[in-house]
């Protein structure tokens, strides 16, 4: 099972991701991630023989596969980067990664994304001027198994994410500098608001985090209904 985790700054993914890790393993479930696979597995047996023991040549099929798999999100994807070298490399990265949980991972294993492609896309496409190109872009993009998302108000967040960065002056500023201020966190979660219409469309199982609920709360919610999907 292929579980990603969505939501603005500042709200709480990482920490919960790792809590609800904790949660499931006194559960005995297995449970690792996209970049774990991609860093142990890349010699794994059910990988093609000529590229066993060679990761540079195993993303590289990752990603072939990925892109036949995917071709009109690879295309709208590529397009949307146009000349930015490292973002695209970023991102095809994680997409080499994407497939490689896909192919490698193991019966009953869940399998964690902290960001995945959602919250990639908002990033392309946070505010609402661009709303009809990520609307495009995701309609196309491939889904997890589960979608993790905090939904959480855009001031909440955005306090989180300056309080995350330290008590000095300067944490403001520097979050403004990377995500926008709070009325660029408003426009943020109208994008993720969309996406999840998208996602219920598609009848995608989607798994709601609220401010009121603690993140040890959440954790055993979550789990609880992760081992039931999971069979």
């Amino acid at each position: 099972m292929l579980i990603e985790f969505a939501g603005l700054p500042g709200s709480g993914k990482t920490t919960l991701l790792k809590r609800l890790r904790r949660e499931l393993e006194k559960r005995d479930i297995a449970v690792t991630d996209a970049n774990t696979i991609a860093e142990k597995r890349t010699d794994d047996k059910n990988a093609p023989r000529f590229v066993r023991n060679k990761p540079h040549r195993n993303l590289l099929f990752r990603l072939t596969r990925f892109s036949a798999k995917n071709p009109e999100f690879f295309s709208k994807a590529e397009q949307s980067f146009e000349d930015a070298t490292i973002k695209k490399f970023l991102f095809f990265l994680f997409g080499a990664h994407f497939q490689m949980a896909r192919d490698l991972q193991r019966d009953g294993e869940v399998v964690f994304m902290d960001e995945g492609f959602l919250n990639h896309c908002v990033a392309i496409y946070p505010g609402k001027s661009q709303r009809s190109d990520f609307l495009d872009l995701m309609n196309t993009a491939p889904k997890s198994d589960v979608l993790i998302y905090f939904d959480i108000p855009a001031e909440v967040a955005f306090d989180r994410a300056v309080q995350r960065r330290g008590e000095d002056g300067k944490a403001r500023e520097q979050v403004i500098e990377k995500f926008g201020n709070l009325d660029a966190f408003e426009e943020r979660r109208g994008t993720f608001m969309a996406a999840l219409d998208i996602y219920k469309h598609q009848d995608a199982t989607v798994l709601l985090v609220g401010p009121e609920e603690s993140l040890d709360q959440a954790a055993t919610r979550l789990a609880d209904r992760l081992i039931a999907l999971n069979g």
